[in-house]
């Protein structure tokens, strides 16, 4: 049977089970996105989180057992302030059930406390702070998305396991770039390989030559960029413009989404190493998910959108499972389920609540190779989930 069949298959079990005691309050099932419209995230970012959420809900025909699924868009415009403001609005005047996406750590970490305190299941697929899953954890709370720690360590591991010992950091000096340096640092140690140096750049720099010539300089077979999206994108440029993607050595991006490939291009991108747990091309199931997503948006989803349709997702499945919405049994559903779908492989929900899944190494392709739009990555090798994320660190204590 084709996994879309068995999908629908598993999904009509559950909702045949609840239907005889299913209970759901307010007569609708209400899920938040609380995401990015206006800020530095937006453009299409957002707009696609609300889609994702929106084709997952249509996977149940729009309902669970005659009761209405509704998808809820807010913008938080990457600031904290507002993002608590709409999540306010959001559980207080919608009455939502879940709040997902919560695209930065500084929107998702005040939100996850506020919305837990409230009785809401809070599912962060664009926030990448361990604390979501450490000190700031809640019985109510799945970090579902990516961590930062994890991503860093499936470039370093498998990096390294290919052949690229010695690193060099070209890092954007701030607490973001400082940090993802510092675990890089020692993931690459660990690893068994070498840091040859690092050189760090002021925020809103726009000249990174310096720092670039440094790490020609080291002769490291990798470039590390500690850094994210237009940081990173100006150093693949101007290390492209510097001719130093010569393939002698090869740069190793630590947080990237393909719409940072897709403002690149390949003839500068090719090359590039990188980490997901979501391309879309990579598989039927993948695949799938992106053409529905691209049918209404016209753009293909990142790891956050597909992550956003997985939170969703596996909410309404669990929800379907307890056959009601009362946030206690269907975070208990969500603790002992798998996670398998378009974005999750080998997923499970970790006693922090932190959800375990694989990760990819991904490698952009050679213009040359690149057959349709969006047709931008290679797949090198896959990484299981439980050999990058870091341990319980013991911080968490309310689960």
């Amino acid at each position: 049977m084709p996994a879309s069949l068995r999908g629908l298959a598993a999904l009509v079990s559950l909702l045949v089970c609840a239907s005889a005691t299913a209970s759901f309050s307010d007569d609708e099932i209400r899920i938040g996105v609380l995401t990015d419209l206006s800020g530095v995230s937006a453009g299409d970012a957002g707009q696609l989180s609300i889609i994702a959420a929106e084709v997952a809900a249509d996977r149940f025909g729009g309902e669970i057992n005659g009761t209405p699924i509704r998808i809820i868009g807010m913008d938080h415009g990457s600031d904290s302030d507002q993002a608590l403001k709409a999540a306010r609005e959001l559980v207080e005047e919608h009455n939502v059930d879940m709040i997902t996406d919560l695209v930065r750590s500084n929107t998702a970490v005040p939100v996850q406390r506020y919305a837990t305190e409230q009785g809401v299941i809070v599912m962060p697929t664009g926030g990448g702070a361990s604390s979501l899953h450490g000190e700031h954890c809640s019985p109510l709370a799945f970090h579902w998305g990516f961590d930062s720690f994890a991503l860093a360590n499936a470039v370093v591991s498998a990096v390294v396991d290919q052949g690229g010992e010695s690193w060099f950091f070209v890092t954007a000096d701030y607490a973001f770039g400082q940090a993802i340096e510092s675990a890089a640092t020692g993931l690459v140690r660990q690893a068994g390989g070498e840091v040859a140096g690092a050189a760090r750049y002021a925020y809103k720099t726009t000249d990174l030559t310096e720092p670039l010539t440094e790490a020609r300089r080291s002769q490291a077979d990798v470039i590390g960029l500690a850094s994210g999206g237009e940081d990173t994108q100006k150093a693949i440029r101007q290390g492209y413009e510097l001719g130093l993607m010569d393939g002698e050595r090869r740069f190793a991006a630590l947080l990237m989404f393909i719409t940072d490939v897709r403002d690149l291009g390949l003839y500068v991108a090719e090359g590039l190493q990188l980490a997901t747990p979501y391309y879309w091309d990579r598989d039927e199931a993948s695949r799938e998910l992106a053409l529905e997503v691209q049918a209404r948006s016209g753009a293909m989803p990142t790891m956050i959108h597909a992550g956003t349709f997985s939170a969703t997702l596996n909410y309404l499945r669990a929800a379907a499972s307890a056959g009601t919405d009362e946030p206690g049994p269907v975070a208990r559903t969500l603790d002992d389920m798998d996670i398998e779908d378009a974005f999750s492989r080998n997923g499970y929900v970790r006693e922090d609540g932190l959800m375990v899944h694989d990760f990819f190494l991904m490698e952009a392709k050679s213009p040359l190779d690149s057959r349709t739009a969006w047709d931008y990555y290679e797949e090198v090798t896959a990484i299981p989930g439980e050999a990058i994320h870091a341990a319980p660190d013991g911080s968490c204590e309310q689960r």
